[in-house]
């Protein structure tokens, strides 16, 4: 009986010293635990990928990018450190060209107001050319910047039309024609009032002088270089009007006889020398018998 006592015994001090050795242990298990270096959490940052060819001087849309959740470590060799922040307002353009599956880096973007931002806006091998044109046949809200016009003249070789206003004091040789086809309208000015539509593009293109006037109004047009002195000498001999562009069937053109079945430009003269007279006055420029472009236009010349 002593032995089993003293056997229990023994037993309970051997479960007490195997805890105890246990306890000791313990905390130095923990402790080399704690000093195991930690994995770093992974960082990421936002980039944006085209997904179809972008052209330059043209607006980004939510549909033409793809967001891509990269690596920073990755995205550093790409030389990214920090979130893309794409701007998708329609004002904002593209000054540099980007192919399907480019990354896309927030200095593509230029904003109105910025260096280089108007040449975006035209097309290449285009150049601008404010031009004064009649209010009297415009339609209140038909036009807007973005819009594509045709440019409608009346001239005469016998008086400037471009300065006529009401009625005609001569009818012979008067003709109206297209003079430009399927131009840009970039921007529009009635006095001092402009008016801004297709997203305000007009906005950021402005006439440095418009006509403060309510029979002419100042636009804005994108047109080749090539057209710059035929619209200079135009605005300033010819009546100029401007409509919605339209893709006729044949050359637009008509005269006084388009509209009136019996009318001739052809005027008897029958020796009568105060029309002899006249008609030398007006056609001629001293002795030479060439016309007068200084008489076309309404200068004189100081001798």
């Amino acid at each position: 009986m002593n032995g089993k006592k003293v056997f229990v015994i023994a037993l309970m001090a051997v479960i007490s010293g195997v805890y105890g050795v246990i306890d000791i242990l313990r905390p130095a298990v923990s402790e080399s635990t704690a000093n195991l270096p930690q994995a770093p959490a992974l960082q990421y940052v936002t980039l944006w990928r085209s997904n179809t060819d972008l052209a330059k001087g043209m607006a980004i849309t939510p549909a033409q990018v793809v967001r891509e959740q990269v690596e920073l470590q990755e995205a550093a060799a790409l030389g990214f450190k920090t979130d893309v922040k794409l701007d998708f307002s329609p004002t904002v353009l593209l000054n540099s060209p980007i192919k399907k599956g480019e990354w896309i880096w927030e200095e593509y973007q230029t904003k109105p107001g910025e260096p280089g931002y108007i040449d975006l806006m035209i097309k290449e091998g285009m150049t601008l050319f404010p031009l004064q044109v009649s209010a009297k046949n415009l339609i209140t809200n038909f036009i807007h910047p973005g819009d594509y016009v045709d440019i409608l003249s009346i001239s005469s070789p016998k008086i400037n039309l471009a300065t006529v206003k009401e009625v005609l004091p001569y009818f012979a040789g008067t003709e109206a024609t297209i003079f430009l086809h399927h131009v840009k309208v970039m921007s529009i000015a009635s006095g001092s009032k402009q008016i801004f539509s297709k997203n305000d593009m007009g906005e950021n293109v402005n006439a440095q002088h418009a006509v403060n006037n309510e029979q002419k109004m100042t636009v804005v047009l994108e047109v080749k270089p090539s057209d710059i002195a035929r619209l200079s000498l135009a605005q300033r001999a010819m009546h100029i009007e401007m409509y919605r562009s339209y893709e006729y069937q044949s050359p637009l053109h008509a005269d006084l006889r388009s509209i009136i079945n019996n009318y001739t430009d052809v005027e008897e003269l029958r020796g009568s020398s105060k029309v002899s007279s006249n008609l030398a006055d007006e056609s001629h420029d001293g002795d030479d018998g060439i016309l007068s472009i200084e008489k076309l236009l309404g200068y004189k010349e100081e001798r």
